[in-house]
């Protein structure tokens, strides 16, 4: 009986740390950079970044990017496309939505992506900004970025790579895929669960 306790004991703590490693989490981070406004191009305009996958993530929210913290102006559509230009999850993302860590976000149906390529991008307008020329970009594991993209007079797949650090405005947050080694050890959990509940019926 002792054993089997202590077996459901650890089996349930490295379940709660695996569901922590689980949690949302946000994409990309970026330091200083300098805002520019589209004031003079034909709008709406398509700005953000390429990134790469190392392995499965699930999409949870897409987010817009709130300069000085003061609310959104105007609305953003927001959209991941794969290396095909295919929209593989989109949303809008509007100031009625939830705010965190400088973005306002709005939640989307998940979606797995596959390890792979892929670019982010958000409609921008002349009275919104993005951030170029970042000093620093740090994304959360397995998100790799590649680069800034954009396109010019509509919202539509980011062709155009830029030539500096940035084109930062949209984000997303992502759950991991939980890799089958995980799944494995929350199904013995749920085993030994089973085992301890007979074992104690039966002692009744």
């Amino acid at each position: 009986m002792k054993k089997v306790l202590s077996l459901a004991t650890g089996v349930l703590l490295m379940s709660g740390i695996a569901n922590q490693a689980f949690a949302d989490v946000i994409a990309m981070s970026f330091t200083a950079g300098t805002e520019f406004p589209y004031v003079s191009d034909p709008l709406p305009n398509t700005v953000g970044w390429e990134f790469t996958l190392s392995s499965p993530v699930t999409v949870t929210s897409l987010g817009f990017y709130d300069f000085d913290d003061d609310g959104l102006v105007n609305d953003h559509d927001v959209s991941i496309w794969d290396s095909s230009a295919n929209v593989v999850v989109s949303a809008s993302v509007t100031t009625s939505g939830w705010s965190d860590a400088g973005y306002f976000w709005e939640s989307v149906t998940p979606v797995t992506l596959s390890a792979g390529t892929y670019r982010i991008g958000a409609a921008i307008y002349g009275d919104d900004y993005y951030y170029s020329g970042a000093s620093s970009v740090i994304t959360a594991t397995p998100v790799t970025y590649s680069g800034g993209v954009y396109a010019v007079g509509s919202f539509d797949y980011p062709d155009n790579l830029s030539s500096n650090n940035g084109r930062f405005g949209p984000n997303f947050t992502f759950t991991a895929v939980p890799e089958p080694a995980t799944m494995l050890l929350l199904g013995t959990g749920l085993a030994v669960l089973t085992a301890l509940r007979r074992e104690k019926t039966d002692v009744v």
